[in-house]
């Protein structure tokens, strides 16, 4: 069965592109498994064109491609998309997209960029 997670990745309509370039660089499995392999998929999320993807109960190892492909997308710095892109000359990368991965252990948490971060957060509870 192996240790599993909760994934979710929120890409803004301004990001997008960017991240179809960085899918296509990676190994055919990712854009398989972030398009044809998720869980849900909401288009426009936030009425502003974001789409949400997100994986359920899912073996989240770089040692996978297509994780390896997200994990690389989610950890692209400000200055690499300044420097391709006019598109993020503020330095506003992390407004374009938000992951968080949630791991079977209570403290095995990962959050990173803004987008949507009042939506999209982490609740843990028992229920009777």
């Amino acid at each position: 069965m192996g240790y599993r997670s909760e994934v979710v990745l929120a890409v803004s309509k301004k990001m997008m592109p960017h991240f179809l370039g960085h899918l296509s660089q990676c190994d055919d499995s990712a854009y398989k498994f972030v398009f044809m392999e998720t869980d849900k998929k909401i288009e426009d999320y936030d009425d502003e064109g974001t789409t949400v993807f997100s994986w359920e109960h899912v073996k989240w190892y770089d040692s996978y491609p297509e994780v390896k492909a997200i994990t690389d997308f989610v950890s692209m710095n400000t200055d690499y998309l300044y420097g391709i892109s006019k598109d993020f000359d503020d330095h506003s990368y992390a407004e374009h997209f938000r992951f968080v991965r949630m791991g079977e252990s209570y403290d095995d948490i990962e959050e990173e960029g803004w987008l949507c971060s009042g939506d999209i957060v982490i609740n843990r509870a028992l229920s009777f």
